[in-house]
């Protein structure tokens, strides 16, 4: 039961930056695939939706935006036995490999 919580509110949090495509590709709505009780999670080729970033990097008022981008494996850990001690339940996000295509406006 606690699985499937925290798999659905992972799939909402990760649903507002990544494709439903990709996140489909990974199983993010399945038990079978997430270890998400675990506390370890690993997930390949995100793709990022664009307009979010674009929305992001035209409101800095940079001069690209992003045409596409990949990550290709992202790994997250979740401290769930320590979550009730702030200072000792530190998470991790890490991202082996990325692929961004921009272009620059003007040219």
């Amino acid at each position: 039961m606690f699985e499937r919580l925290a798999q659905q509110v992972l799939g909402k949090f990760l649903a507002k930056y990544f494709t439903e495509e990709s996140l489909a590709e990974n199983k993010i709505y399945s038990s079978a695939q997430l270890g998400v009780w675990s506390g370890y999670i690993s997930l390949k080729n995100l793709e990022l939706k664009k307009e979010v970033v674009n929305s992001k990097i035209r409101s800095k008022g940079h001069p690209f935006e992003i045409v596409t981008c990949t990550l290709r494996q992202i790994e997250i850990t979740i401290p769930w036995a320590k979550l009730s001690n702030p200072i000792t339940s530190q998470g991790w996000i890490g991202n082996e490999d990325a692929v961004v295509v921009a272009v620059i406006d003007g040219i």
